[in-house]
Parts: structure tokens; C-alpha cells; sequence
């Protein structure tokens, strides 16, 4: 037997250990999504021409055994080095990432051990593995620090440690080294100091998310230096990041969301990021923002929500250029809890957050207004339809406001269990 595919099926039960007679002849094994459960059996080092092993989105559980897991690879393991592809995600495996799966040598590509129990830090043995391409170990309890050794892996295109609670320490400023990486996801993480300038160097660079972190600094101005027709995501909000938002950003032409909310920055919003010109989502709520919005944001074809709320912003929400007919796309203006920014809102319909603003109620214009709790997401309504409907618990009427003020932070909303709801449904579908 040399390639056993059986994926995406209904298959359940075990592993047979009695699979390892397959010897050398086997080179592929895949039995992803399916429902398999119990241990990886040990045998399975007999397999010592396997190239792709990949028993991802089943129900294996237990200590990643002997040769594929806790505890030192055997010697017979050490002939696995035909192995390009190893993928265990979405299971229930427990155990640590042995150092000895540097073993596996300059075939390997792929390490997708993501959402599983795994734990105990990354071993810095791995820089060994120079042809590796994604490191995804999401959505597991891994501690410890990013090893600085991991400056080896130059062929690196997607690096994935998000939702692993306890790792912790400073970015190595040594990743300077992954010119070719494209996607770095260190969200949910306790990782702390500063952004490192040498990270500029990442010119093919499309989605950087480091955010509910504990970072702090500034943003580097030298981020502008990552490829103009690149960048799509930059996502560091709940940190605490400081100084002023960078105005060489604004060549960051196809960035199409960019999330700074719940930081410390300070001073006016740039009028060159204008030069946004695929900005889709702005949030910069709850900073120590100044000065008026520019008229240049509104002017952004594809704009979809702006969210400056929670600043201390002053002046008149410059209108968006309704003559566009792009323009429709703007279906949320947040500026709630800005209590110097005034506006003439526009006839066309869209839905503002005004709380705690000096824009005035009218009954043909704004008829309510809305307000959103501090800490509110706007992820959650990020590709929702019928947002009016959804988020029908955050209005209060102006003409008829209620006998005491809105509480602060309000009851959850009805769209925010309307969003998870549809995440949910989501990934059951790739389940």
C-alpha cells in the first residue's frame, strides 16, 4: 500500500496497530475529518517512507505517543525523514511538541498541530526544519517564549500561535529573517514589549494580528516599507500601544482592515490614510484621539464602518460623498462618546452611533440613537446582513428617551448573539 486516503467520511473507531505491516510502501496516510478515536499507535514508526501523514478533524486523544509525540523519539523514527506533511489539528491530543521532531529533517513543509490540548513550549530544535512553510499550532495551552532560533526558518509563509494563553515574552526582533511570510497570528497571547522595527523587512507580508496581547510602544512608522499591494490586515487593538498613528501608513493602499481600538494613541487621525483606498473596516475606538476626522476617510470608495468612538475628537463628521455610488457600502458611522463632534447627517440610510455626541436628534434624519458599550466589538457585525434588525437593543428613542440614563455598558445585544450564532453555524460546516 502506498497512498491510503479516506477522508471526509464517517469512519469511526481506532487506529489498527496492525497498520504498520505497510513498512516502507507507505507514503501517504490520510483519514482526515472523520470520527476516529483513541492514541496514534506507536507502531506506526514502522512507516518509514511516509511523506504525509494527516489524521486531522477526528477525535484522537491522549499524549501524542512515543515516535509522534511526548517523550524522545526512538532511533527508527529518525528514518522518517521523508516526511513533508504532519497534520494532527482538531483533536483532543495532549502532550508536548518533542524536541526531537527536528529529526524529520529538510523535507518538511507542514506542522499543523492546531485546537488540541498540547502543551510545554516550542522547542527551539525546530529551526532545524529550514524548509518549513506553516507552523500552526493555534488554539492550544503552549507556554513559554517565541525562540529566537526560529530566525532558520527563512522559508516560512504562514506562522500561527494565537489562543495559546500562556505564551509569553518579547516578538524576537530575529524574525526579521522571514522575508517570504505572509500570515502572523500571535492574538491571545500574553506576549509583551515592543513591536520590532526590524519586522519592516517582511515585505510579502498580508495579515498581521498580534492583538488582546500586552504589547506596548509605538507603531512603527517603518511598517509602511511592508508591500503596498500586500497588506490586507493589521489587527493589534486591546494592547497597550502608545504615541501618534503613523501618517506614512496612508500608502498602505489595499489594506482593507485595520484595527487599533482599546490602546493608548494619541494625537489627530492622519488625513494621508485617505490613501487607503481599500480600507473596508477603521477601528480606532477608545484611544486619546484629537483634532477633527478627515475628509479624506469619508472619501474611501469601499469604506464600510469607521469607528473613532470613545476619543476626544472635535468638529463636524465630514459627509461622505454620497455622488459615489460606492459610497452605499458606508452602512456604520461610530463617533458615540466624542462630546465635541457634531455632524449634518446625510439622507441616504445608514446607521450612526451618536451617544454622548453634540449631534442633535431630528425626526426625519436620526431618529434614535445608538450607543455601543465601550468594549463592544464590531467584529461581531462584520458580514452580517440586516443590521438595523440585529442591533435593535443598542437604540433608544430621542423623541421619547427613557426615564434615566442608558446603562454602560449595556445588556448583551441581540446581534451579538446573532453573529456567534452564525460563526457557529460556520464552522460546523467545515467541520
Amino acid at each position: 500500500m502506498k497512498t491510503f486516503i479516506i477522508g471526509n467520511n464517517s469512519l469511526s473507531g481506532t487506529i489498527p496497530p496492525e497498520l504498520y505491516l505497510w513498512g516502507t510502501s507507505i507514503e501517504t496516510f490520510a483519514v482526515g475529518l472523520n470520527a476516529l478515536v483513541g492514541s496514534l499507535p506507536t507502531v506506526l514508526s514502522e512507516w518509514t517512507s511516509i511523506r504525509i501523514f494527516d489524521v486531522n478533524n477526528n477525535q484522537l486523544s491522549g499524549s501524542l505517543p512515543g515516535e509522534l509525540g511526548s517523550g524522545t523519539l526512538p532511533a527508527q523514527f529518525s528514518s522518517w525523514t521523508r516526511l513533508n506533511t504532519f497534520d494532527v489539528s482538531n483533536n483532543i491530543l495532549a502532550g508536548s511538541l518533542p524536541p526531537s521532531y527536528a529529526a524529520w529533517g529538510q523535507g518538511m513543509t507542514f506542522i499543523l498541530v492546531a485546537s488540541n490540548r498540547l502543551s510545554g513550549t516550542l522547542p527551539p530544535q525546530f529551526s532545524a526544519l529550514i524548509t518549513l512553510t506553516d507552523f500552526v499550532a493555534s488554539n492550544n495551552s503552549l507556554s513559554g517564549t517565541l525562540p529566537p532560533a526560529f530566525q532558520s526558518l527563512t522559508t516560512l509563509v504562514n506562522f500561527y500561535v494565537d489562543s495559546n494563553p500562556n505564551i509569553e515574552g518579547t516578538l524576537p526582533p530575529e524574525y526579521s529573517a522571514w522575508t517570504a511570510l505572509r500570515i502572523f497570528y500571535a492574538q491571545f497571547t500574553a506576549i509583551s514589549g515592543t513591536l520590532p522595527s526590524s519586522y519592516a523587512s517582511w515585505v510579502a507580508l498580508k495579515q498581521f494580528q498580534v492583538y488582546s496581547a500586552r504589547l506596548t510602544g509605538t507603531l512603527p512608522a517603518v511598517y509602511s516599507r511592508w508591500k503596498v499591494l500586500v497588506l490586507d490586515q493589521l489587527v493589534v487593538h486591546n494592547n497597550s500601544l502608545s504615541s501618534t498613528l503613523p501618517a506614512e501608513y496612508g500608502v498602505l493602499r489595499i489594506a482593507s482592515y485595520i484595527s487599533l481600538r482599546n490602546n493608548h494613541f494619541t494625537g489627530t487621525i492622519p488625513a494621508s490614510w485617505g490613501g487607503m483606498t481599500d480600507l473596508r473596516h477603521l477601528q480606532l475606538t477608545s484611544n486619546s484621539l484629537t483634532g477633527t476626522i478627515p475628509q479624506s476617510l469619508m472619501n474611501i470608495q469601499f469604506l464600510t464602518t469607521i469607528s473613532v468612538g470613545f476619543n476626544s475628537l472635535t468638529g463636524q463628521v465630514p459627509v461622505p460623498n454620497v455622488s459615489n455610488p460606492s459610497m452605499a457600502l458606508l452602512s456604520l458611522i461610530d463617533v458615540q462618546n466624542n462630546p465635541q463632534i457634531t455632524a449634518a447627517l446625510p439622507t441616504k440610510q445608514q446607521i450612526w452611533a451618536t451617544c454622548y455626541t453634540a449631534i442633535p436628534c431630528t425626526s426625519t434624519l436620526l431618529p434614535y440613537k445608538l450607543c455601543f458599550p465601550r468594549d463592544f466589538d464590531f467584529n461581531q457585525l462584520l458580514g452580517l446582513s440586516n443590521l438595523q434588525t440585529l442591533l435593535g437593543e443598542f437604540f433608544y428613542d430621542c423623541l421619547h428617551p427613557p426615564a434615566t440614563p442608558a446603562p454602560s455598558p449595556l445588556p448583551q445585544c441581540c446581534c451579538c448573539r446573532a453573529a456567534r450564532n452564525e460563526r457557529n453555524l460556520e464552522k460546523s460546516k467545515h467541520a
